[in-house]
């Protein structure tokens, strides 16, 4: 199973002039470091809850989805039958 190392957090970006408020790609080391924030799945859109790595059992920072999704290869459930949209996708 592959795990979350990446998340999206909605951010404001660009120059003056011309930003807007859109999802951007993170590690999830960064996010842990984020209080109050919303993150999602790069993969399939669904919210996400960020992990800290662990000692015992040995485990790095990761994302999880909040609610599992069969069609994410990112979660523990994917039936393998090809990606899909969280039906419950943060936009």
């Amino acid at each position: 199973m592959a795990r979350m190392v990446q998340v999206q957090v909605k951010r404001w970006q660009g120059a003056e002039g011309n930003r807007r408020f859109d999802w951007q790609t993170i590690s999830v080391e960064e996010g842990l470091r984020l209080r109050g924030e919303t993150f999602r799945c790069p993969t399939c859109l669904g919210k996400a809850v960020l992990k800290s790595a662990s000692v015992d059992p040995p485990m790095a920072a990761h994302g999880e989805h909040d609610r599992r999704n069969r069609g994410c290869p990112l979660g523990d459930c994917y039936d393998q039958k090809g990606v899909r949209i969280h039906p419950f996708a943060l936009k």
